[in-house]
């Protein structure tokens, strides 16, 4: 996830992101929390960020045909492909320094990913 997020912004001359262990745990719990609530930035928005996370992109439950890693790339793609305007873009491109990533996937073989960022 981190170095798909990174490969985004090398593309756009910026610098990458460090991966930080406090915002993967915070990630992590996010991306549980929402797959068993089935809602996209619950987690965020309940915690406010937890105190290590700004901001937050969610891949909210995608089937996991092709696999994991598979939906970690096409979503943040589709996120980057959104262009100026689109919030996720932002976070992408954004002036933060740091980045972590959760992923959940539930018992139906639905996959949550969650990008959060300082």
């Amino acid at each position: 996830c981190v170095d798909a997020i990174n490969g985004f912004r090398a593309q756009k001359g910026l610098a990458p992101l460090q991966r930080s262990t406090a915002i993967e745990a915070f990630s992590a719990k996010a991306a549980a929390s929402d797959a068993a609530s089935g809602r996209p930035h619950g987690y965020f928005s309940q915690t406010r960020g937890g105190g290590v996370a700004s901001a937050e992109n969610e891949v909210p439950g995608w089937p996991m045909g092709g696999g994991i890693q598979k939906v970690v790339e096409d979503g943040a793609r589709m996120m980057f492909d959104e262009g100026p305007g689109g919030g996720h873009y932002e976070n992408i491109v954004g002036r933060y320094t740091q980045v972590g990533c959760g992923i959940a996937v539930t018992p139906q073989g639905r996959v949550w990913v969650t990008q959060d960022f300082r």
